[in-house]
């Protein structure tokens, strides 16, 4: 329900309101030890991811995108699946500032984009996993 509430405003509510969605997803994702509550918590992540991110700051995505990784190397396949998905819109966010919805109003920061994320969340987990191989020896 709260991920079809944010896939409607469509970037189009109050940061505050965002903000506090977001705060709200991130305690009780983080902290659930049940699969599908996290599977919900993925679910969530895409759709803000899919909406622009209104008033993540690259703070907010780094820490998205390091429990996304976290989670693939989990055992429940539907949950190393939604936050495959999850990872994919916050990674595509975090490389198109201009696709990062942005407040309105005076002395707003302005979106930056996340320099080094590919490598950092998508080469490295995946690559320090592969044992080398000795071809030839």
């Amino acid at each position: 329900m709260l991920r079809n509430a944010l896939e409607g405003s469509d970037g189009s509510a109050h940061f505050a309101a965002y903000m506090e969605v977001f705060c709200v997803i991130m305690r009780v994702g983080v902290v659930d030890k049940s699969f599908r509550v996290k599977i919900v918590f993925a679910r969530c992540l895409k759709a803000f991811a899919n909406i622009g991110g209104p008033g993540l700051g690259a703070g907010e995505l780094e820490n998205c995108l390091s429990y996304s990784v976290k989670a693939l190397e989990d055992h429940v396949k539907l949950m190393r699946d939604a936050f495959a998905e999850a990872l994919g819109a916050l990674l595509a966010l975090g490389m198109n500032p201009g696709a990062q919805v942005q407040p309105r109003g005076k002395g707003q920061a302005t979106a930056k984009k996340l320099e080094g994320s590919l490598q950092k969340h998508l080469a490295i987990p995946f690559t320090k996993g592969i044992p080398k191989c000795n071809i030839g020896s």
